[in-house]
């Protein structure tokens, strides 16, 4: 009785004092997977902006070109 009132009582102190992990390692792993997909999904979303913003840019050229060409055409 008194080995295990002293390892419930240790066990507890360790436990309060932070320096013990009670951290659940295959929650850790559960959540660094979610994070992984997240991040993966992010990147796909990020690329297919840049790809979208590139397009806008080119014709935002385009257009620029044909309004300053139209502006140097003789009346």
């Amino acid at each position: 009785m008194e080995k295990r009132l002293s390892a419930a009582i240790g066990e507890e102190v360790w436990s309060r004092s932070g320096l013990g992990s009670s951290i659940d390692v295959e929650d850790l792993h559960r959540q660094i997977l979610t994070l992984e997909e997240t991040n993966a999904d992010l990147r796909l979303k990020m690329e297919d902006l840049e790809e979208e913003l590139a397009a806008a840019r080119a014709n935002n050229r385009e257009l620029m070109t044909q309004f300053n060409a139209k502006g140097r055409a003789p009346r």
